[in-house]
């Protein structure tokens, strides 16, 4: 178990000075078991994601600073995470708090992919959009069981889909405590969360 500080809001990856939040999730996805990174507690603003989305492939606690202090901005040009290490054999751990996600775009998924078991906290996912579903998130099903997403104290608003989910779309397990989703569709088939198979619980404290 290892802790790695991000200290620049640069998206860079040249293994030499600063380190940014994609040499971050790198180096822990290198360490085998569950790792943290957190940021550096004077750095504050935007990170503009210009090398594409940030793969997380091992289990990973990501601890931001908070949805109002930092924000990653894909600047619609790509996803922002692909949660997924390709195996079906068992699932990873992942946690993200305390972070804005905006401007991320993909088919599926505009902001995360989750392929694992994903636990969202105290963080805004807003104007991020899907060629397909899930206009913020897209929650896979492999058709065994699928992904596991929980949203806690978490805002998902303003994000698009051209079928289906504008916020959520939902292939796993899903659980939503204290929390607001909402989602804009420009296509035929409406609905800010779109649950497909599995299970759904919503819980309001």
């Amino acid at each position: 178990m290892a802790t790695f500080v991000v200290t620049t809001l640069i998206d860079e990856n040249n293994g030499t000075g600063q380190v940014s939040l994609r040499e971050a999730i790198e180096s822990a996805n290198a360490q085998n078991g569950f790792d943290t990174v957190t940021f550096n507690s004077l750095l504050e603003g935007t990170i503009s994601l210009v090398n594409g989305e940030i793969a997380i492939t091992d289990s990973l606690d990501l601890l931001g600073p908070g949805a109002e202090t930092l924000v990653i901005d894909a600047g619609g040009n790509s996803r922002i995470f692909l949660v997924d290490d390709a195996s079906y054999s068992n699932l990873l751990d992942v946690n993200i708090s305390g972070l804005t996600l905006t401007g991320g775009s993909a088919e599926f998924g505009g902001a995360i992919f989750n392929n694992e078991s994903l636990a969202i906290a105290d963080s805004t996912l807003t104007g991020n959009s899907a060629g397909s579903q899930g206009g913020a998130i897209y929650n896979n099903s492999d058709g065994t069981g699928g992904a596991t997403l929980s949203i806690t104290n978490s805002t998902i608003s303003d994000n698009t889909s051209e079928d289906s989910g504008g916020g959520i779309g939902n292939g796993g397990s899903l659980v939503v405590t204290n929390s607001l989703i909402t989602g804009i569709l420009r296509g035929l088939a409406a609905a800010s969360l779109m649950v497909m198979d599995f299970s759904l619980l919503v819980v309001s404290l």
